[in-house]
């Protein structure tokens, strides 16, 4: 709006000098009214206009009165509006010099060109020192239509090419009178977008309401071209508005993924065998291929500890192999080969285990809560714990069972089975059961994680047995599917290689490495190209390879890398995986 101002022009009022010496020759006083100051009186000091519907009503004009009722005359220094921008015209003031009891006039008129309640002032500055700025307070409505789209801007992103997405439009009218909308047209060089609308135009929305159209945008080429989707209609301020959309259609995404293998740590095993009679296959096929086991531990340079139990008892078979054994494979084989098959066919390799590396107190404990239902504690109980010298502090717990069986370990005892060389107990469980025999898998894992002070890098649970979900027949024997044994593996990373298999000398050697947190596995975040593949150990780039030279193999059922056994990265290296990931339309 035009701002008005009005500036006072200096008045010299000159006395002659007759008049002058006629004074001095009286020798009177001044005139005391002469000295008497201005007084501003502004009416009406409230100017509250009429509600005008924007280029339909004419503008509203009001007159402003200025009057002096004081003995000195009245200086108007200035009018102005306190925006400069609000939608009122101030009318040009009648003078400029009010002597007492006179007045003046200018107009103030009210032209809105859009929908909104105004509250302004008009500031009047004189030489009245009581009130040297006094000021009109002026109210008004427009009335108007105004139109709003929605998203004003849009990205549609990466895409890839030929994907199709959509995004909705909204048109609406948040003014307060009706919106005529008479056009909606998308403009684009491109003919990647496209506008999806069945409205008919010119379309009315009353004050409040929507329309939704939809942008449509499908990748045809990699070229990033804009488009425009513009209304017209009869907004007063605004009576054409557009919205930008904008979309990168590609064929390239790339992946990225890092890694870092963990340091080697000191690392304790603990061998359970299952010493049911389905398993001397299975028992002759774990000692004879050892050798593949402990050669791994050592190639990694670990600080390892091998203990080994069965399904049936905690008890220790032999001593700690360790690096100062003389002959670990021949021990290993004298420990695990005369496991033998008389044992209970109710194998509970997780609940052998949580015997085995418990407390003595904890010991005691369980000891004192069996006793009422007839029973204790195993006499081996903790003999793989923390008061033993096979459970170190900072050591890895890594616990390894062979079976052909789910887990039983949440079995009660009956009074034929003498597992753990009771055989008093009731037929009929207690209720509740003592611990162990309230735990489930995932309370047994709570329960060895707590033993290695909640630390779960240093707790792994790794099985050799049958396949999931329905169990295996091979070369190597034959199993019914891990249940149990598979949720505390999948809790605590481990690793579940086949009892089946033909060659276990590879799947012991993944056993080990899972055993001191080393893996051979790197999933990727996104389906890759298979040919852009590129994998960097320590920064140095690392092709495939083929054949006896075979590095790495991209495993598409897994969707990871998967090195092989002479290939796996050492501890503390960094995996650095590269690659364009498949383009989809879920990208």
């Amino acid at each position: 709006m035009h701002r008005s101002s009005l500036v006072v022009l200096a008045a010299l009022f000159l006395a002659g000098c007759e008049n002058e010496q006629n004074i001095l020759d009286q020798g009177e006083g001044p005139d005391i009214d002469q000295e008497d100051d201005a007084c501003i009186v502004v009416t009406p000091s409230t100017i509250t206009f009429n509600s005008l519907e924007v280029n339909v009503d004419q503008p509203q004009t009001e007159v402003v009165t200025v009057s002096n009722s004081c003995n000195g005359d009245l200086e108007i220094h200035e009018i102005d509006l306190d925006d400069a921008n609000a939608p009122f015209t101030l009318g040009a003031i009648g003078a400029i010099l009010i002597p007492k009891d006179a007045s003046t006039e200018f107009t103030v008129t009210f032209d809105p060109q859009t929908a909104l309640t105004w509250a302004h002032q008009v500031l009047i500055d004189s030489n009245d020192p009581e009130t040297p700025t006094a000021s009109v307070d002026l109210t008004g409505v427009g009335i108007a239509p105004i139109i709003d789209i929605d998203p004003p801007v849009y990205d549609f992103g990466q895409m890839p090419l030929g994907c199709e997405k959509e995004q909705p439009v909204t048109i609406s009218n948040i003014g307060t009178s009706d919106l005529i909308v008479d056009s909606l047209e998308l403009t684009s060089a491109s003919t990647e977008f496209e506008l999806e609308s069945d409205l008919v135009f010119p379309l009315t929305l009353a004050p409040g309401e929507s329309e939704e159209v939809v942008v449509r945008f499908r990748g045809i080429d990699d070229f990033d071209v804009p488009a425009y989707v513009t209304a017209v209609s009869n907004d007063p301020f605004s009576p054409e508005v557009t919205a930008d959309f904008t979309a990168d259609a590609t064929d390239v995404f790339d992946g990225d993924e890092h890694y870092e293998q963990p340091v080697v740590p000191s690392t304790d095993i603990l061998f359970v065998v299952d010493n049911s009679c389905s398993m001397s296959e299975e028992q002759a096929n774990l000692t004879a291929n050892f050798s593949s086991f402990i050669e791994e531990l050592e190639s990694a340079d670990s600080a390892y500890q091998v203990g080994v139990i069965t399904t049936d008892s905690p008890e220790l078979r032999g001593d700690i192999i360790d690096q100062g054994t003389a002959d670990p494979i021949g021990e290993f084989q004298l420990q695990a080969g005369t496991a033998g098959i008389g044992g209970s066919a109710d194998e509970r390799g997780l609940q052998a285990s949580w015997w085995a590396t418990r407390s003595l107190a904890e010991c005691d404990v369980a000891h004192a809560g069996l006793t009422p239902a007839g029973g204790g504690a195993p006499e081996a109980c903790g003999e793989a714990g923390p008061d033993s010298a096979f459970l170190r502090d900072n050591s890895m717990l890594s616990i390894v069972i062979l079976t052909d069986e789910p887990d039983f370990s949440d079995n009660w005892a009956s009074s034929w089975d003498n597992t753990w060389g009771y055989s008093t107990w009731a037929s009929v469980a207690p209720n509740p059961r003592p611990s162990p025999f309230d735990l489930d898998a995932l309370g047994y894992v709570d329960d060895f994680l707590a033993t290695k002070g909640g630390n779960p890098d240093l707790i792994r649970i790794n099985a050799i047995a049958g396949d999931m979900p329905s169990g295996c027949n091979g070369p190597g024997g034959s199993a019914g599917a891990p249940t149990g044994y598979i949720d505390a593996i999948q809790a605590t990373g481990g690793t579940l290689v086949s009892i089946c298999a033909e060659n276990w000398g590879e799947n012991l050697e993944d056993v080990a490495n899972a055993s001191i947190g080393i893996t051979d596995t790197f999933p990727l975040a996104n389906e890759p190209v298979e040919e852009t593949i590129q994998v960097r150990v320590d920064d140095v780039l690392l092709a495939p390879g083929d054949g006896a030279n075979t590095h790495w193999t991209y495993d598409s059922a897994l969707n990871a890398i998967e090195f092989t056994n002479d290939f796996v990265p050492a501890g503390g290296s960094t995996i650095d995986i590269h690659y364009q990931i498949m383009p989809t339309c879920d990208n």
